[in-house]
C-alpha cells in the first residue's frame, strides 16, 4: 500500500477503509444528508 512508500506514517486516529464504508453505509441507510464527519 502506499502508506508502506512514503516517509511518513498513516496517523494514529485513521480510519481503515472497511469502517468508512460502514461509516458512510450507515449513514446512507438511515437518510442522513450533508456532511459526514468521520
Amino acid at each position: 500500500p502506499l502508506w508502506g512508500k512514503v516517509p511518513f506514517r498513516m496517523p494514529a486516529h485513521a480510519l481503515s477503509p472497511r469502517q468508512v464504508a460502514e461509516a458512510i453505509f450507515q449513514a446512507w441507510a438511515e437518510g442522513r444528508e450533508g456532511i459526514l464527519d468521520l
